[in-house]
């Protein structure tokens, strides 16, 4: 997000699961117009980052109407929504008689919508509980099959957990670490070519960026001695 912005490409962000406050401070660190007034952010850059005004009312019987508006509006082209279960109707999907058959045909709606609105969507999708030496794949989406069926490219991001916790500095909090910084992001599936492979994002001031095998080694080093 933060990349498409800088190169101003206007994005939709559903943030469902954390307030807005807390999605954009991460951001902050990059952000020389920034400031604070107490607790509260105060003021942002003028970012293409765009919300819905009623986030608590956004279902799917709203969902295309809000990303045509956008859209059509702002020039919208990517939308983020953070997660699919906040999404979806828990009374529904409890009354329905198979939750994955339920979720599957939420997914056909959300595709329908991305191909008739002409933006691409970005689904986060949590995981069932696997065993800790085992790395997640498409074949561990919660509560149905269908999410990674559906869609046209599946990625499967991960951290790697520490044999003992250690005490790191992080941000300027001393926290007690139980995973390696680094994540793990998985291309487990792409329609379009087939191809798949994996690569590591270290961290920085809130942000992710990619980066190399011999750098994860390295971090990997550090936190062990």
């Amino acid at each position: 997000t933060w990349n498409l912005a800088n190169q101003n490409f206007p994005s939709l962000w559903y943030t469902l699961e954390v307030t807005l406050e807390n999605f954009l401070t991460p951001f902050l660190n990059h952000d020389k117009e920034a400031s604070w007034e107490g607790d509260s952010l105060k003021k942002v850059s003028k970012w293409p980052i765009y919300f819905p005004k009623d986030v608590e009312k956004i279902d799917f019987n709203n969902l295309k109407r809000v990303i045509k508006y956008a859209n059509v509006k702002h020039g919208v082209e990517h939308v983020f929504i953070d997660h699919l279960h906040y999404l979806i109707s828990g009374k529904e999907m409890a009354s329905s008689k198979s939750t994955s058959l339920y979720i599957g045909d939420k997914l056909r709606q959300l595709r329908k919508i991305a191909h008739e609105t002409g933006v691409s969507i970005f689904l986060v999708a949590h995981l069932q509980k696997i065993p800790e030496e085992e790395n997640p794949t498409i074949n561990h989406m919660r509560d149905s099959s269908f999410i990674g069926q559906e869609a046209d490219i599946v990625l499967v991001l991960w951290r790697d957990r520490l044999k003992q916790p250690v005490n790191k500095l992080v941000d300027g909090i001393d926290m007690l670490e139980t995973f390696y910084p680094h994540v793990n992001c998985a291309v487990e599936k792409s329609r379009r070519t087939g191809r798949k492979g994996q690569i590591f994002l270290g961290y920085e001031k809130g942000l992710y960026h990619e980066i190399s095998k011999q750098q994860v080694d390295s971090l990997k080093e550090e936190y062990e001695q």
